[in-house]
């Protein structure tokens, strides 16, 4: 799931109000700590598509009838990168410039070829493995419960009365 929809999630399911750039720090820290550990496996990356309604980007998972469209685009990503890194080399740019600037036109290409961009989310799991001496499982126990008792937020107090038209002596 993109970061942007993580937040999204969040604030809907929790009414925790974060953004995507502070998920991303705590993730990694989470990683680096060895708590959780990004998913292996293509069972556990889910496709992704991003498009603009308007000038709202909106992002999706791939359904299953638009396998299609995703596969020539990989296949097209694929052609398009190759073409433009032997075009940058020739150009006289070093490797590292001729690849970062490849990928650029590429991604541009493809925005007004298809209008979409798509791409892979892994997922994550609890690291059980994890030598952290945390009790991951019972942090995970705690915070549910503490989420559960909350209270619910107080209600917003009304607007103070407004004074009545008329003359003021």
């Amino acid at each position: 799931m993109p970061w942007a929809k993580r937040t999204a999630a969040y604030c809907h399911f929790y009414g925790i109000s974060v953004d995507d750039r502070t998920m991303r720090n705590w993730c990694s820290k989470l990683i680096d700590h060895g708590i959780i550990a990004k998913s292996a496996g293509s069972e556990s990356t889910t496709i992704w598509r991003t498009h603009y309604d308007g000038d709202k980007p909106v992002r999706e998972p791939v359904a299953e009838n638009n396998k299609a469209d995703m596969l020539r685009y990989f296949q097209r990503r694929h052609d398009l990168l190759e073409f433009h890194q032997k075009e940058n080399r020739e150009s006289g740019m070093n490797a590292a410039d001729a690849i970062a600037a490849a990928w650029k036109q590429t991604y541009s290409d493809l925005w007004t070829e298809f209008n979409c961009c798509y791409y892979s989310c892994k997922s994550f799991t609890l690291n059980a493995f994890s030598n952290s001496g945390i009790d991951v499982i019972e942090v995970y126990e705690l915070c549910r419960e503490l989420a559960a008792a909350a209270p619910p937020p107080p209600k917003p107090s009304p607007p103070p009365p407004q004074p009545k038209a008329g003359f003021v002596f």
